[in-house]
């Protein structure tokens, strides 16, 4: 394919806007649909679990049965699958966990105290139910998942900011790349069309002389041999040939002329004897 085609280079600039468009959904869609999210998500269920577990504690020591006792394991188990994808990933649509920095180090100092709250938890259900020591780590760990979602959410609110700034970017690309269509649209089409146009009215009135001369130039310098350039050489072409046939019909009407007012004068002296 001609890259100096029309079809070529407007290709291009649809393909560009399209582009735009998909990287620019793609943008707002990562920041909607972010791992980040998800994470606040389950660091701020944490905290409630936390206090949950506690609460069925109390039940427990108030009244032990196996329904309860069952009940607690279960929330156990769930508490450490949550904190493993925070952890790690690979589950609860986390994919990598907490980023390495500050967070980490508060994600790992929440699995220590969770550590201590589940051999509390464990004794509770032995036996051994130390209600001050359970309330104190308790609220601990509901300290400690309240920082990790606050950091947590502030970097969301960062990554959105960002997001933001880059979607202006494409914005002002995009609408950019639409001025440069119009006016190109115009400068490499309607001009042209319109240069053609004015030469074929002068031709419709005889006039042969005048030339299509509109020149599709970038940068003032290279000019592009794309379809209005073919339009251009073959309309000047048609004028030519138009001009080379109406001369060529005039001298050969000159001619008959001629011809005839000498075959009316051998006419004449014939007559005259």
């Amino acid at each position: 394919m001609n890259w100096q085609s029309l079809r070529f280079r407007y290709g291009v600039c649809f393909f560009s806007l399209g582009a735009l468009l998909l990287v620019m959904f793609f943008t707002v869609y990562v920041t909607g649909k972010s791992e980040n999210s998800n994470i606040i998500n389950i660091s701020g269920g944490q905290r409630m679990r936390a206090v949950k577990l506690a609460y069925l504690m109390g039940r427990y020591k108030s009244n032990p049965n196996s329904d309860i006792q069952r009940t607690i394991e279960n929330a156990v188990e769930d508490y450490q699958k949550r904190l493993n994808a925070l952890s790690k990933g690979g589950a609860f649509n986390i994919k990598n966990g907490v980023p390495e920095g500050a967070l980490r180090t508060e994600l790992e100092d929440g699995l220590k105290v969770w550590t201590e709250y589940k051999v509390l938890i464990q004794n509770g259900l032995n036996g051994n139910y130390e209600a001050e020591k359970i309330d104190a780590v308790m609220k601990r760990l509901v300290a400690s998942m309240d920082r990790l979602t606050g950091g947590m959410a502030e970097t969301l609110s960062q990554t959105n900011a960002n997001a933001m700034r880059l979607l202006m970017v494409f914005v002002g690309i995009g609408i950019t790349l639409v001025i440069l269509f119009t006016l190109g649209t115009g400068r490499y089409i309607i001009d042209p069309l319109r240069a053609a146009n004015s030469v074929m009215d002068s031709l419709s009135k005889g006039d042969t002389t005048r030339k299509m001369t509109h020149r599709s130039l970038f940068c003032g310098r290279f000019e592009f041999k794309d379809e209005m350039y073919g339009l251009k050489e073959s309309l000047n072409i048609a004028i030519d040939s138009t001009a080379q046939l109406i001369n060529r019909m005039a001298k050969t009407s000159n001619q008959l002329s001629s011809a005839s007012k000498n075959l009316a004068s051998t006419s004449a002296e014939i007559a005259d004897g």
